[in-house]
């Protein structure tokens, strides 16, 4: 017995189908992206977009934030990390490197794929790094100390 809510997700399902066999003859790249979001591998986001957006904030660091260093050549660019590790220890450091774009994705994605939990990071200037301060907190021994044995 066929009911009203499996005929409307047969629909849905031939619609969308028939979208990707639109997008599939206009651009292939699209219609990839599609079909790996209506098999639900990756959440639903526009990752063309999102790496052309990232590329121009890497670029405008470039331009905005990029000061050559006397001890090598070419321009450098700072970034401040942020890390919380799976012990929920946290800490901020400053790494100064050189401002090029595939020099800057190659330590942000050695950054992240070595993370053991949440990080964030942000563009700086090299001559920021005199006035960086390193801060580190363990926040569960900060909860023992305080008493809560049993929750962070």
């Amino acid at each position: 017995m066929i009911t009203h809510n499996t005929v409307n997700s047969r629909m849905r399902h031939m619609a969308a189908q028939r979208e990707i066999d639109r997008l599939m003859k206009i651009q292939p790249e699209v219609w990839a992206l599609l079909r790996l979001q209506i098999n639900s591998r990756q959440p639903r986001l526009n990752y063309v977009h999102d790496n052309i957006n990232k590329r121009v904030v890497w670029l405008n660091a470039i331009t905005a934030l990029s000061e050559p260093i006397a001890s090598d050549n070419g321009p450098h660019v700072g970034i401040e990390v942020w890390q919380r590790d799976c012990d929920c220890a946290e800490w901020t450091s400053f790494d100064v490197i050189k401002a090029d774009v595939k020099v800057m994705e190659k330590y942000v994605n050695d950054l992240y794929a070595n993370a053991e939990g949440p990080l964030s990071f942000r563009w700086r200037r090299p001559r920021d790094r005199k006035s960086f301060r390193s801060q580190r907190r363990d926040r569960v021994m900060e909860a023992f100390e305080n008493g809560n044995n049993y929750s962070v």
